[in-house]
């Protein structure tokens, strides 16, 4: 089981390493997930939804913005 994130889908202006990270992680446990498949193992990749962490405390305002901004684009997408 692989632990991802939201970012690993789509990526926002001032958190591109951390949604780089998601991205690669994706990657690879698509392709890990193929090469396994014969042994009868299976890969699973799990997108937590959105909690506050201190990892980008120092920047708590500009990812307070980026998520409002994110939430407002998954609202508008989904009827």
């Amino acid at each position: 089981m692989q632990v991802s994130s939201m970012e690993g889908r789509l990526s926002f202006a001032g958190i591109s390493a951390y949604s780089a990270t998601k991205f690669a992680l994706k990657g690879f446990s698509e392709a890990l997930r193929a090469e396994v498949a014969p042994s009868g193992v299976t890969v699973l990749i799990v997108d937590p939804g959105n909690f506050r962490t201190g990892l980008l405390a120092a920047s708590g305002k500009r990812l307070n913005e980026t998520e409002g901004r994110a939430r407002r684009r998954r609202a508008a997408r989904c009827p």
